[in-house]
């Protein structure tokens, strides 16, 4: 498949869970929960442009490795949004995503969870296999600023920036580091 034209469905996947997500937390009357919601309302959508330079900065794809990456992340996205879940409980704001009262993943949640295990595919796919360059220093400075408007959504969420957002960033930030000094050192 031409990388242009896939780039630009990788690109869509964004969009499309943002619009479903938007559905469903209308659908359950929570919009304004979802809207509250800096990261996912407003923050997921640098992937859009992230998958497109990411997917172009990729030569070499080994596709055994892409299932492992795969699974790896959806098991990372399952204990990370379970002990985010479990952490916030008696929070709101996430209850477009995870209904407190009935103890279930709401549909949002699901389409969340989904486009989450994606994008942390994307993601770490792209830190392996990516080559540096214009595309990668583009996407990685788009990662950058999704932290950044992460910490600031954390904030705005929980009244102050959780400790398991400081420890995402930081881990993602040593692993960002690791694979520039790793390439530029071969």
């Amino acid at each position: 498949m031409d990388k242009l034209l896939l780039a630009g469905l990788f690109s869509f996947i964004p969009l499309l869970s943002w619009v479903l997500t938007y559905y469903f937390a209308n659908k359950q009357k929570q919009l304004h929960l979802y809207k509250n919601h800096w990261v996912t309302y407003y923050d997921d959508f640098l992937f859009i442009v992230f998958n497109f330079f990411a997917v172009l900065s990729i030569t070499n794809i080994n596709q055994t490795i892409v299932l492992i990456v795969v699974c790896l992340s959806a098991i990372f996205s399952f204990f990370a949004h379970r002990m985010w879940f479990l952490n916030y409980d008696k929070e709101k704001e996430t209850q477009f995503m995870y209904s407190t009262k009935k103890k279930k993943v709401m549909p949002a949640g699901y389409v969340h969870f989904i486009f989450t295990v994606f994008e942390m595919g994307v993601a770490f796919s792209f830190l392996i296999f990516s080559q540096l360059g214009v595309y990668f220093y583009l996407a990685i400075a788009l990662i950058f600023i999704f932290f950044i408007f992460g910490l600031i959504g954390s904030r705005k969420i929980h009244g102050h920036i959780a400790r398991s957002d400081w420890i995402f960033y930081a881990i993602c930030i040593l692993i960002i580091l690791a694979k520039i000094i790793i390439s530029i050192r071969n």
